[in-house]
């Protein structure tokens, strides 16, 4: 896999991006990534779930189908691992 910018990828560099340009999604982010789990992927997960709830909608369309398959290649414990 290719680095983008120092991140894992693209993808990854784009939501954290995207995450800093808004100031309440990044407080929510920094307020999550700081919580106690009991697994580095649990955080992860909630992480990619709040992301998804942000920008996703409950409607098939080719645009959802983009954004899922996207959002799937997004390292989200790297992005947790740098609110840190």
């Amino acid at each position: 896999m290719e680095k983008y910018s120092g991140w894992t990828n693209y993808e990854t560099w784009l939501v954290r991006l995207w995450i800093t340009e808004s100031e309440a999604v990044q407080e929510n982010v920094i307020n999550l990534c700081k919580k106690k789990f009991e697994y580095k992927c649990l955080k992860a997960d909630a992480l990619k779930q709040m992301i998804e709830e942000y920008c996703c909608s409950s409607q098939a369309s080719l645009q959802e189908d983009l954004m899922s398959s996207a959002l799937s290649k997004v390292n989200w414990k790297e992005i947790c691992e740098s609110y840190n």
